[in-house]
């Protein structure tokens, strides 16, 4: 997706490999190549730096007006879409996969509220893929992140997701959401 400055998620924008870089020197001695590390002090350096903005510009997907990953560690404001572009485009300058999730946010009495978060996938260690007989390219955790709302949860790739769009090249059906 795009915003008004850009890609949405951009992981070489200087203000996210500046952000990236500040992530990386503050992890625990060790631990600079460990993918779930860096991903939980990238949602742990968003959730601390960027507040949510009310006021935010519009919904991303519907106006095209959502500030970029790198707008709003910037500004250090930012709505759940413009949060997920953040942690998404942090996550990227590592090579940890990830993708932008849009949907709706329940709540008990039935109403609900658009909503955006992400989804990683964070690789199981090659000595235990290997122990217990796992092809690499498949052995690992995929788990939604919400950062706006402080949600670190993961599952395993056997959790079921029923998606309800329907594959769209031209992009246009995320318009009539």
């Amino acid at each position: 997706p795009r915003s008004l400055g850009g890609w949405a998620i951009d992981s070489q924008h200087g203000e996210v490999v500046e952000a990236s870089n500040i992530i990386s020197q503050n992890l625990p001695e060790g631990e600079s190549q460990n993918a779930y590390a860096y991903a939980r002090a990238a949602f742990d350096y968003l959730h601390a730096s960027a507040t949510y903005d009310n006021d935010a510009p519009g919904t991303a997907p519907l106006y095209g007006e959502a500030r970029s990953g790198a707008e709003c560690l910037e500004a250090g404001t930012g709505d759940c879409d413009e949060q997920t572009n953040a942690f998404l485009a942090l996550l990227r300058v590592n090579k940890i996969p990830g993708w932008y999730v849009f949907g709706a946010l329940a709540k008990p009495n039935w109403e609900w509220e658009a909503h955006a978060w992400g989804y990683i996938q964070l690789p199981m260690s090659e000595s235990w893929c290997n122990e217990n007989k796992i092809v690499l390219s498949k052995c690992f955790v995929q788990g939604q992140v919400d950062v706006v709302n402080n949600k670190w949860l993961l599952h395993t790739p056997t959790a079921f997701i029923e998606w309800i769009e329907q594959p769209d090249s031209s992009g246009d059906l995320v318009y009539s959401y």
